[in-house]
């Protein structure tokens, strides 16, 4: 794998700062970290994800225009992998709760009533709030009087995950952007991945509910026609809202 690497830095000179940033994302990872802002989260997810859109960048040969909006491809794959990595957060919602882990910040949980004032761990709240496994787990739960108490929690925390897809869907349409700065070939590799990640997170945000019970994801032939769509077309991105989650980011750039 190193000499797989140094060949590929060689090549195509891949900057050492996002292989830094990407190796400290993991380094996150493995040490259990929790994140108490939506701020917190971004850091992270511009470490393990937006760095691997900067390393794309020397492959594909970063374009030097800029967008309308001053914005240069840097910045703009480095967003489009912050919505792509909480597309990823949002899918793996149970599975990481099940392994202890909740990205979901902190601040966001208190808002929406799922963790008190000063609590931190919200792994053993999001559990509580998932679907039971099993229907002798939904026995289990209803026979002692905790069905209804369940319901609720599940409810607040379909209302965190849609809030944080909204969020999401801020990244994906500025990060998208990055698309018509990049030759043909490159920019429909891009849109393919952006495309089914954020034809996901519609999915996602349409229904919530669905991250309790399981890791939702698209079929093979979904995904294909997707990807094919974007090779035939790549001067098209995810469709922009008129509403007003297609409006400035929260949590800004760094």
């Amino acid at each position: 794998v190193i000499v797989a690497l140094a060949d590929a830095s060689e090549r195509f000179s891949l900057p050492p700062a996002a292989l830094g940033d990407l190796i400290e994302g993991v380094r996150m990872d493995v040490g259990g970290v929790t994140y108490e802002r939506f701020e917190d989260l971004v850091l992270y997810c511009r470490r393990v994800a937006g760095a691997i859109g900067r390393v794309c960048l020397a492959i594909f040969g970063a374009p030097e225009q800029e967008t309308a909006a001053g914005c240069d491809a840097e910045a703009l794959a480095d967003d489009l992998g912050v919505a792509l990595q909480l597309t990823n957060i949002l899918r793996d919602l149970r599975e990481d709760a099940e392994n202890g882990r909740v990205y979901l910040p902190a601040e966001d949980l208190r808002s929406f009533g799922l963790i008190d004032a000063g609590e931190e761990n919200a792994a053993h709240v999001v559990l509580a709030a998932l679907a039971p496994s099993s229907p002798s787990d939904r026995s289990v739960r209803d026979a002692g009087g905790a069905g209804i108490e369940h319901e609720e929690q599940a409810r607040k925390l379909c209302a965190v995950v849609r809030f944080e897809a909204e969020r999401a869907q801020r990244w994906f349409h500025r990060g998208i952007e990055l698309a018509p700065l990049l030759d043909r070939r490159s920019a429909a590799c891009v849109l393919a991945m952006a495309g089914i990640y954020h034809k996901l997170l519609d999915r996602i945000e349409a229904h919530p509910e669905r991250v309790l019970h399981e890791r939702v994801s698209l079929p093979v032939w979904e995904k294909a026609w997707v990807a094919a769509g974007s090779m035939l077309a790549p001067d098209r991105g995810p469709r922009r809202r008129s509403s007003s989650s297609a409006g400035k980011a929260i949590g800004g750039r760094r």
